[in-house]
């Protein structure tokens, strides 16, 4: 099976892009993959994305009902016997086996089998144990990595190995029950915008030449900016925002920033349910004009 791929580069990062079969399109619901390698280095985005395409033909596969055949991961042989013992990657090949996957979520997989490797070597699956993995826990927040990193590193890595143990592959999920404590710190303080950086914001072409880029949303891109910039509310809340949230009373005009779960809209707590006055200069009529 021919598979029709190319390593492109958008700004600092290299994507891997690969066209979907016509006949599997029904499956994924769109006729290319377009997906992040997060790296700069050539020579690392060139590895993984041969990783990804090798797991994308074993994907097409599966879903043509075709004979598999992996070409990816032997079975690591044990030291010092002839019989050949399951490792954490055969572990992953088998839980790829059990559902369709995300390309990213592929790749991000393929992220936790090599840094647990880094950090226990080659242990077989059959042998993994509740301390390699809070070693793996362990020496991924020493390096730095924040808690939600780390929480999904292990989040993908119980999966797996409680597909394998639902499935008489290993005895029990080892990560079953380890926990991670959030840790307590201060909040760090908002940095404003300088005036060099504001005016970089609102000379762009979004404000100087009525551009509505496709991320932007439409008129959004306009908007959210100015919003953002004269009532200081996030820019979540004011994305939520309708008509009727701007009101008045006592003659002063102000927005009602609100939560409705059943409308989908939320706040980040409870004491962001807040009235925000809109600037006297926003009734001005005609262009806006922004100096600072």
């Amino acid at each position: 099976m021919r598979l029709q791929t190319n390593l492109v580069r958008r700004g600092a990062r290299y994507y891997f892009r690969s066209r979907v079969p016509e006949d599997l399109r029904v499956h994924y619901g769109r006729s290319e993959f377009l997906v992040s390698l997060k790296t700069s280095d050539r020579s690392e985005a060139e590895r993984v994305m041969t990783a990804l395409k090798a797991r994308l033909l074993d994907d097409f596969t599966r879903l043509r009902g075709l004979p598999k055949v992996d070409l990816f991961f032997p079975v690591i042989a044990a030291s010092g016997g002839n019989d050949a013992r399951a490792g954490l990657r055969d572990l992953v090949i088998y839980w790829k086996s059990q559902s369709q996957r995300a390309p990213r979520t592929l790749l991000e997989i393929d992220t936790v089998v090599k840094r647990f490797g880094q950090v226990n070597g080659d242990v077989a699956a059959d042998a993994i144990e509740r301390l390699h993995v809070v070693t793996f826990k362990d020496r991924m927040l020493a390096d730095g990595k924040s808690v939600a990193t780390v929480k999904k590193y292990l989040g993908l890595l119980s999966a797996v190995l409680e597909t394998a143990a639902a499935n008489e592959r290993i005895q029990a999920n080892p990560v079953r029950g380890i926990k991670l404590t959030r840790p307590k710190v201060q909040q760090k303080a908002r940095v404003p915008f300088t005036v060099d950086e504001l005016n970089r914001i609102f000379s762009s072409p979004v404000f100087t030449r009525g551009l509505r880029p496709m991320g932007g949303k439409g008129e959004a891109a306009y908007w959210l900016p100015l919003l953002g910039l004269w009532t200081g509310a996030r820019l979540e809340e004011l994305g939520q925002l309708r008509v009727g949230d701007v009101l008045s009373e006592d003659g002063i005009d102000f927005i009602a920033i609100t939560d409705d779960p059943s409308a989908g809209r939320r706040i980040k707590t409870n004491g962001s349910r807040r009235r925000v006055p809109t600037p006297a200069h926003s009734r001005k009529k005609g262009p806006w004009s922004i100096s600072f």
